[in-house]
């Protein structure tokens, strides 16, 4: 195969890089009218858990994966995929630059579910992954995603995801004590009595940030 994706270049056969482990087909009783936004056929739904605990669908041409709302963060459970205490740059520099697939050009695809074109959404920071959500009903993963995830996720990447929202809290608290000296240096000319009080608060939370 060729990097970047999972269609092998010399017979364009696409390779299931995701669910290596067994799966079962689901019973009849089980098995959702649902079309593959990709090659418009039918998906097939699969017990993923091997219990019958957890059910989602799939392409049987390109192996693509519908995640009903909240089935990924359970498989990712169930898979004992947890994070790393810290973020291994290298490793999620190299997943971003060499392990994406771009099997197919930009654009928005329909939910196999309600037909409605789905929202095209960043998983997490600097994962190299968009995936495509409809916020009523799931999330659709193209062939080769899943297994980007999983090992953005061995790597760090929420670590670095949480370093990322705790760097933007603490400039957004100093942008709002910025203007909040600005404040007190207008009352401060203006002989506002409350200018001193502010003041007070300012250095409290500069405080409490460090």
């Amino acid at each position: 195969m060729i990097r970047k994706t999972t269609i092998c270049c010399y017979c364009q056969t696409v390779n299931d890089v995701d669910l290596r482990r067994p799966v079962t087909t689901a019973p009849p009783e089980h098995q959702e009218k649902r079309i593959c936004p990709r090659c418009s056929c039918s998906l097939l739904t699969i017990d993923i858990s091997g219990s019958g605990t957890l059910h989602i669908e799939r392409c049987e041409q390109c192996f693509g994966i519908f995640f009903d709302s909240g089935e990924l963060e359970s498989f990712l459970s169930a898979a004992k995929v947890s994070d790393s205490a810290s973020a291994d740059y290298h490793r999620i520099t190299a997943l971003v630059n060499e392990n994406f697939h771009r099997d197919y050009p930009v654009s928005y695809i329909k939910c196999p579910v309600c037909k409605q074109l789905m929202n095209r959404v960043n998983y997490g920071r600097k994962s190299g992954v968009i995936i495509n959500k409809c916020t009523a009903h799931g999330i659709w993963l193209d062939s080769g995603v899943l297994h980007h995830i999983v090992n953005w996720i061995d790597a760090g990447g929420p670590e670095l995801e949480r370093e990322h929202k705790t760097c933007q809290l603490e400039q957004d608290a100093q942008y709002q004590i910025w203007k909040m000296k600005q404040k007190t240096d207008f009352l401060k000319n203006t002989n506002d009595t409350d200018g001193q009080s502010l003041i007070a608060i300012a250095k409290t939370i500069i405080k409490l940030l460090r």
